[in-house]
């Protein structure tokens, strides 16, 4: 047998087989695995075993630590903290107390006034771990536990890192939150302005809301983009007791998330209101921190003002919560007026970029009208309202291109007559569930649709049918607010006169920015001293005015209306001017009688209220018209006339003739001259005047 020497001369081993040799390894290899699982056990035994009241002690110390921090560096008065608590901003003093009036948002029974404790008890909460069973608060609070990590913690990984968390916290994982976000992944935001509706008061100065940009649909596809909002909650409520109740704080408002598309759809389709889209500077970790604050807003309440605490006032709060740096909310204390706060946003963190312009239906109806004809505009609108049209000779005898431009313009009026057609395939128009009836309406489209994929062209399209951008954007218009100062003579009598409006727009101020036809005045004053009386008086007062006369059109002819509550000087008996109130009402049409010219002629009545009446009212029927034309660039002329016939004593015929010209200055200032002729329940009287407008934001 061979033997070999080992290491040492003095021993010898015989060599094993290889049989021997694995068996041998095999159990050497499970004499291992036994340690090492000894080893385990005996660790596991020993976590076990150690004294809860340790680990607590660790945690408590740590929360102590993290509280010593705070305290130090007076991060609960910071505006990052009473950002995210939507506490007012604050020129000196305290905060005073969070505009969160209701939900589960706050922490600390107190936080609502205090910030410090709901910072105490958000530490507590965050930082001690999540109880068995129960979801994780940092989950809840993302917005917040990022905060407060960036601030006490800065060792530690932000949110959303790789195993985020302080070292005695497990890692963070969020089952609803993560793939929120996941699905809108947001890189930048745009803010988005639908123009006002008159038709709709809750909308008559505009909305704002914010598009979340995604790295999966921006640029290309911005319509699938996430849309962040804030209204108000009114149950579908309509009437005196809505207005009452937006206006005084009778609703909760919140904020909330759906996708753009339908955002654009109801503003753009079913309100045919332009939207104007302006790219802000938000980096993607803002826009990230951003989305973290409003998954935590799912759990506030605010109270809802329609001219205060509204929509655009909300998001300038929740963009201080993002960049607290800024302070854009605070000169807003009594009035916030959407397109005011359009320009200061562009102007503080607008992105250098193109402003988007997303024309409403009506708009792209115009611009595919122009392009075909009045005729073929009449026929596409007969196709759209009844059957037969496709086999009418006038349409067959069209060449296919024609053709196909007047199907185009036939299904987008068809939208236009009845926006509900937009959900047809939901069922609303007919054919989405088995067994439903399609409409008639809906029936319609299909053949159109039908008839137009027969054709086998593509879609018509072309710099012909391109809604051109309007000139000036509606936050390049003048500002809402008008200072005005004047002079004249009236009946004889030399007057100096001031006037004070918050907002908006009437027909003779600057057009620019603005609607044609489009008048809405709140709460305008003027003042009047007569140098030869001495006498200071209140001249009138303009609670309410407002006049949509838009000018039809061939695609449409929109229903032109007014409404006015004011308080005005009247020339009664003897010569004596007294305060009456007047009330008016009207409906009418308007037209374009040119590109820069229109009329309008509405049929109402009228009501007045003085204590010079016999009975104290009078009432009649009225007539109102108006005349306004762009005579050049910066000059503006206008007739307005009202007649009103008192059916009540004492009778009488009530009339006003005017004639203005607007001078504009500058964005921000107009010269207006103004000849007018007016009788009262006296005798008619000839006033002239000179008006030098300033306008304002508040």
């Amino acid at each position: 047998m061979t033997t070999i020497l080992a290491c040492c001369p003095d021993r010898a081993v015989r060599s094993l087989d290889p049989a021997s040799l694995r068996s041998m390894m095999i159990q050497r290899i499970q004499g291992w695995m036994l340690a090492l699982a000894a080893v385990l056990c005996f660790c596991q035994l020993f976590l076990i075993t150690l004294p809860r009241e340790a680990v607590a002690a660790a945690s408590a110390g740590r929360l102590a630590e993290l509280k010593r921090r705070a305290g130090e560096s007076g991060l609960w008065q910071s505006p990052g903290w009473l950002g995210l608590l939507h506490y007012p901003r604050s020129r000196g003093g305290a905060p005073g107390q969070s505009r969160i009036d209701g939900g589960t948002f706050f922490l600390a029974p107190r936080g609502k006034q205090d910030p410090g404790a709901e910072g105490e008890a958000t530490l507590e909460a965050l930082f001690a771990g999540p109880k068995g069973g129960e979801e994780d608060l940092r989950c809840r609070y993302p917005a917040r536990y990022d905060l407060l990590l960036r601030a006490l913690a800065p060792e530690q990984p932000p949110v959303g890192g790789a195993g985020a968390g302080p070292g005695f916290l497990p890692e963070l994982s969020c089952p609803r939150l993560g793939p929120w976000l996941k699905g809108i992944n947001g890189v930048g935001v745009t803010l988005a302005f639908p123009v006002s509706y008159l038709n709709n008061p809750a909308s008559m100065f505009g909305h704002t809301l914010l598009r979340i940009d995604s790295a999966d649909f921006s640029p290309h596809h911005p319509l699938l983009a996430a849309a962040i909002g804030f209204a108000a909650v009114t149950q579908e409520e309509h009437g005196l007791g809505y207005a009452l109740k937006g206006i005084f704080g009778g609703y909760s408002g919140r904020f909330s998330a759906e996708p753009y598309y339908l955002q654009a759809q109801r503003y753009g389709e079913l309100e045919n209101r332009d939207i104007w889209e302006y790219p802000l500077d938000l980096s993607p970790a803002e826009t990230r921190y951003l989305l973290y604050h409003l998954w935590e807003l799912q759990q506030a309440e605010f109270a809802y003002f329609f001219f205060s605490e509204n929509c655009s006032y909300q998001l300038l709060a929740l963009l201080e919560a993002v960049r607290p740096s800024l302070d854009l909310s605070s000169g807003f204390r009594f009035w916030t007026m959407p397109v005011e706060t359009v320009g200061l946003l562009v102007e503080t963190m607008g992105r250098d970029g193109k402003v988007s312009y997303r024309p409403s239906l009506r708009r792209q109806l115009q611009a595919r009208a122009a392009g075909l004809g009045p005729e073929l505009v009449k026929l596409a609108k007969t196709m759209a309202r009844a059957d037969g049209g496709l086999n009418r000779a006038g349409y067959l005898a069209l060449a296919f291109e024609r053709q196909a431009q007047v199907l185009e313009f036939a299904q987008l009026y068809l939208r236009y007559l009845d926006s509900s057609y937009l959900d047809l395939g939901e069922g609303r128009n007919g054919a989405a569930g088995e067994g439903a009836e399609a409409t008639e309406q809906g029936r319609r489209g299909h053949e159109l649709n039908l008839a137009r994929s027969r054709l086998g062209l593509p879609a018509a399209g072309g710099e012909s049918y391109q809604v051109s951008q309007p000139a000036r954007r509606p936050d390049q218009g003048h500002p809402p607010a008008r200072l005005e100062l004047g002079f004249g003579r009236e009946g004889g009598r030399s007057f100096l006169e001031l006037g004070l409006r918050p907002a908006l727009h009437d027909l003779s101020d600057p057009l620019p920015g603005y609607d044609p036809g489009a008048e809405i005045e709140l709460f305008s004053s003027r003042f009047r001293y007569s140098p030869e009386q001495e006498q200071l008086s209140l001249e009138g007062l303009e609670l309410v005015h407002i006049l949509a006369a838009a000018p039809g059109d061939g695609v449409s002819q929109p229903l032109a209306w007014k409404g006015r509550l004011a308080m005005e000087r009247y020339r009664f008996e003897d010569d004596r001017r007294s305060l009456a109130a007047r009330g008016e009402f009207g409906f009418g049409r308007s037209v374009a009688l040119s590109p820069k010219s229109m009329a309008y002629a509405l049929l109402g009545g009228s009501v007045l209220a003085s204590d010079q009446l016999v009975d104290r009212f009078n009432l009649g029927p009225s007539c109102f018209f108006g005349l306004w034309t762009g005579v050049s660039q910066g000059w503006q002329s206008g007739i307005r006339a009202e007649l009103t016939p008192l059916l009540l004593k004492p009778t009488g015929l009530l009339y006003r003739l005017e004639w203005l010209n607007t001078f504009q200055l500058s964005t921000n200032s107009s010269l207006v001259a103004e000849a007018a002729i007016r009788r009262d329940v006296d005798q008619p009287t000839l006033q002239l005047g000179l008006r030098w407008r300033c306008y304002f934001a508040l």
